[in-house]
């Protein structure tokens, strides 16, 4: 199957499937993204204060239980053919998990028609955290331990990090479930992220012993900053974080993402980097590649680390109108036919 797949995206890129020409559809799905939407995700998951993994469950209007039925209920809002569901994990205590938790993932599905069988998985992770330190100095060049149990009572907005990708994977949702599509589309929001992966691990294992035909992960992590620590800008450039040798699924899914993207977005350019992740830093696309799969991760290019994992990534230190672009460049090569078509 992994080598099917790595035939398939060749082919995307060196057989010229792509589309020269503008393709009607795509274009209507690229420009129904709404700044507007996005902005009042953004806005909605900031007020749950905290989406910590370890956070209420049983509260309505704060913590991750009330974020996560809000999102399963918007996904259920958005049309009758999406599937939604929550697919949920038992986690025993680890090291970054403090006590026995349960992960909950909300995900939902746009069955194909005569390809049903083969999937491109959108994903963000819906759960934030708040950085708070335990006493001590760190080794020189690490960062201090996360003292996980006072970090659940502390505010975590999460709004870069990562509603921003969350608002991107539920506008997609949104539009695109009002088309019918060859290939199943999967949008997930995982839970988790913050704690080593422990939602979208199980998941994407849980995949390979089902021998699920995913032929590529577009993982959205941190896509709404604009504006880097040092005050530098450059709000045309998203980057594309692909590991591997250059002939690996997974960069071959970078470089198909580049091309389609940039033929209904050109404004903005995707930036290819050949490794896995930033330095010393990880996502839920990680589990995929592990597992097989062709997996990438999209984010900033002008991160701001100080506002990262505190209580000040809010709405007000994001730029929507780069999310949306983001997300319009996700929509672009997704929609685009030699993707989900055939």
């Amino acid at each position: 199957m992994r080598l099917a797949v790595l035939l398939f995206v060749q082919t995307l890129l060196f057989g010229q499937v792509v589309p020269k020409n503008i393709n009607a559809t795509v274009k209507k799905i690229v420009d129904e993204v709404s700044e507007q939407n996005i902005i009042a995700t953004l806005k909605k998951l900031e007020s749950f204060e905290t989406r910590n993994t370890f956070s209420a469950t049983d509260d309505p209007i704060h913590g991750i239980g009330a974020a996560r039925k809000w999102i399963y209920d918007q996904f259920r809002s958005y049309s009758p053919k999406l599937e939604v569901y929550y697919d949920s994990y038992k986690v025993k205590k680890q090291p970054r998990v403090f006590r026995d938790v349960e992960v909950v993932n909300v995900v939902a599905v746009l069955p194909g028609t005569t390809n049903k069988d083969r999937q491109v998985i959108v994903s963000a992770h819906y759960d934030s955290l708040n950085r708070v330190s335990k006493p001590g100095t760190p080794d020189p060049g690490e960062q201090p331990e996360v003292d996980e149990e006072k970090a659940v009572a502390a505010r975590a907005p999460g709004v870069t990090d990562n509603a921003s990708g969350v608002a991107a994977v539920m506008e997609l949702a949104r539009i695109m479930s009002q088309h019918q599509f060859e290939k199943t589309i999967v949008f997930v929001t995982f839970a988790g992220e913050e704690q080593a992966l422990i939602g979208s691990s199980p998941f994407a294992v849980k995949a390979e012993r089902e021998k699920r035909q995913i032929e590529g992960v577009l993982n959205n992590d941190i896509i709404g900053s604009e504006v880097s620590g040092n005050g530098r800008s450059d709000n045309n450039t998203v980057r594309i974080f692909s590991p591997d040798s250059r002939d690996s699924t997974s960069r071959e899914l970078a470089r198909y993402l580049k091309i389609a993207g940039e033929r209904y977005v050109p404004s903005m350019k995707l930036a290819i980097i050949f490794r896995e992740d930033r330095f010393g830093r990880g996502g839920d696309h990680m589990p995929f590649i592990a597992q097989g799969f062709p997996a990438v991760r999209i984010t900033t290019a002008s991160g701001n680390p100080a506002n990262q994992h505190t209580a000040t990534d809010t709405f007000a230190n994001n730029s929507p109108a780069y999310i949306t672009r983001v997300t319009k460049r996700n929509g672009a090569a997704v929609a685009s036919p030699a993707m989900i078509w055939c």
